[in-house]
């Protein structure tokens, strides 16, 4: 399973280390929320860490909104179009593409998504601040495992 990473962040040789391998084994050993090796150590700073600050927090995002917005956008598209044309048997087709459509948009949307969220910080001397930074995992499993994605932010400074 391949870990998609975003960031806004410019990592450092030794950030980028510490995230690679924190990556991989997030993906390869699946740590889980009840595990203690979480990727904390990322921010790194000049003594080789960083500071957790809030979370992690593990939440479950149930996405029947989205699939119901998707089939009802999608049926008022399929039923604009069928009414434009002009015989009743492309009307069908134009139909039955709609249905189709809306079923396989709506196995493509997963019914939940798994998501981890923490905050950690770490001492920039190149700003004399301490700078924040969110972490965003969204996890395969409802265990909190498998991560697919991780999004990592730099959202701040603070004196302390």
């Amino acid at each position: 399973m391949k870990v998609t990473v975003v960031t806004n962040h410019k990592l450092t040789e030794q950030e980028m280390r510490a995230f690679d391998s924190n990556a991989q084994a997030i993906k390869l050993y699946n740590f889980s929320p009840q595990s203690d090796s979480v990727i904390y150590s990322i921010p790194v700073d000049e003594n080789g860490g960083g500071i957790t600050v809030g979370g992690p927090y593990y939440r479950t995002f149930y996405n029947t909104v989205d699939k119901e917005v998707v089939r009802y956008a999608v049926n008022y598209v399929g039923a604009y179009v069928a009414s434009r044309v002009p015989t009743p048997f492309w009307a069908a087709v134009v139909e039955a593409t709609t249905q189709f459509f809306v079923e396989q948009i709506n196995r493509a949307i997963p019914d939940a998504s798994y998501w981890g969220f923490w905050q950690t910080k770490a001492y920039s001397s190149y700003w004399g601040y301490y700078q924040f930074f969110n972490t965003e995992v969204r996890y395969a499993n409802s265990n909190y495992t498998g991560a697919v994605e991780v999004y990592y932010y730099d959202t701040g400074f603070s004196e302390n």
